[in-house]
């Protein structure tokens, strides 16, 4: 459809505030409709048996160029809105915009900020549901309601708490200073392979029970699984494949773990049940796999891109270096990288918010990256402050869909930092190695070159 080389575009030019991976997004009824993820748009909805309807929330801060404002990044025609602006420059970009923006519908402008509308359709677990509208072969628990969603979670939920997140630090610690030290040996390493993605990949592995030499097997699993999360136009060969080794190695290590139990989550998945609810190997191997993508992948996305937004803003990492809490800096990094683009709910019944109703059955997909800089949430929501306090952000979501390692990420990324903050006296970023990872679901990093010199 000509999408790709937008998408890229966005990305190249940093809109921060409003960026993302995609500008379309296959509904349930099949049809692709133009998003704006990351442009005009907090919020869309649509639905199988009425006429399409987008709720968009436009501002003032967008980007700016040359004294005007557009969310596209060019100047404004006369008489043209932001919204205007996104849907011209993208029908330049890819030649002609595709026929799904032709059956939008009407545009419906919500008053409720970024923020708050986030926080509202995640906390009414009675009125947005998660349990999608259509068929799908993925049965993991991050896709249900209460009370089979909670029951599911809470199978693992106390292995992620603070306090047994907390007992695993010296163990997130040794892995670091290896990967450190072997990194400063070199002095110029890759960013996301030699840095970023080893520990969680370590991590979750050993927390699920595989065996320790899998970590790179399930670095690439979840590499190549995460992207299948932006839609159908993301599924490819490279992802099913490997959502077809990871099936195959974790009936394996399932099957051991039958016979031989041990302290971790496989091994606990083959003693359980769930009365009144199915819980067998698709439901094991479905739940693995939603740990093992929101473990490895969003952490190592954070990390990698902190590397790049310190190096970009040397007066930050001159604060680091000269002392500055770590505890407080560590959700600055995860507020301004905001790993996941978004996430889907549906209405259960009709609901008016913000002056609009969102008919029972639509889709309603929040903007995380958008609601992280929701100007009436956050002062100065464009400026990267590693002592920005308080710093209430949603990276990790809101209510019952919480994300359960949050304490395991927020640990691994300040003890990383703490190490590197310790080893490294500066970096920089090697010109022209930065590679993105295009993607609807998250905002990954493919690659990139850094020089260390050491303290």
């Amino acid at each position: 459809m000509g999408s790709v080389r937008w998408e890229s575009r966005w990305q190249a030019r940093g809109m921060v505030s409003r960026r993302s991976g995609d500008g379309f997004v296959r509904c349930s009824d099949g049809h692709v409709r133009w998003g704006l993820f990351g442009a005009a748009g907090v919020v869309f909805t649509t639905t199988v048996d009425a006429e399409p309807r987008v709720m968009v929330q436009l501002r003032s801060g967008f980007a700016h160029e040359g004294g005007t404002w557009s969310c596209a990044g060019g100047a404004l025609d006369e008489g043209e809105t932001p919204l205007e602006a996104a849907l011209r420059e993208a029908s330049e970009e890819v030649g002609e915009v595709p026929e799904p923006h032709q059956v939008l519908g009407t545009y419906v402008f919500v008053p409720a900020t970024d923020w708050q509308y986030t926080t509202v359709v995640v906390q009414v677990a009675d009125v947005f549901g998660s349990s999608i509208n259509f068929e799908t072969d993925d049965v993991a628990w991050i896709g249900l309601d209460d009370p089979a969603h909670s029951m599911r979670r809470n199978l693992v939920a106390r292995r992620f708490t603070p306090r047994a997140v907390a007992d695993k630090e010296q163990r997130v610690r040794d892995v670091v200073t290896r990967l450190l030290d072997a990194a400063l040996e070199r002095g110029e390493v890759e960013i996301i392979e030699d840095l970023a993605s080893p520990l969680p990949a370590m991590m979750i592995g050993w927390l699920l029970g595989y065996p320790e030499e899998e970590w790179r097997n399930l670095r690439d699993w979840s590499e190549r699984t995460i992207a299948l999360g932006g839609g159908p136009r993301y599924v490819n060969e490279l992802g099913l494949q490997a959502y077809m080794e990871f099936r195959e190695a974790t009936t394996k290590v399932y099957e051991e773990k039958k016979g031989c139990p041990a302290d971790d989550i496989l091994s606990h998945y083959t003693q359980t049940t769930i009365p009144g609810y199915e819980f067998g190997f698709e439901e094991a191997m479905s739940d693995a796999l939603l740990i093992l993508d929101g473990g490895a992948e969003t952490t190592r996305t954070v990390i990698g891109r902190t590397l790049l937004n310190l190096a970009a803003h040397p007066e930050q990492w001159a604060k680091l270096k000269a002392g500055a809490d770590l505890t407080v800096a560590t959700e600055e990094f995860i507020r301004f990288v905001t790993p996941v683009h978004n996430m889907c709910r549906v209405a259960k019944q009709d609901v008016e918010i913000g002056g609009v109703t969102v008919k029972q059955g639509q889709q309603v997909v929040l903007m995380y990256g958008s609601a992280n800089r929701d100007e009436t949430h956050f002062d100065d929501p464009e400026t990267f402050d590693v002592t920005r306090t308080p710093n209430h952000h949603i990276a990790f979501g809101f209510g019952t869909h919480f994300c359960l390692g949050a304490s395991l990420a927020r640990l691994e990324i300040r003890t990383f930092f703490e190490e590197f903050l310790r080893r490294v006296e500066s970096y920089e970023i090697v010109a022209d190695s930065v590679v993105d990872m295009p993607n609807a679901f998250v905002f990954g990093l493919k690659s990139a070159g850094i020089r260390l010199t050491p303290a």
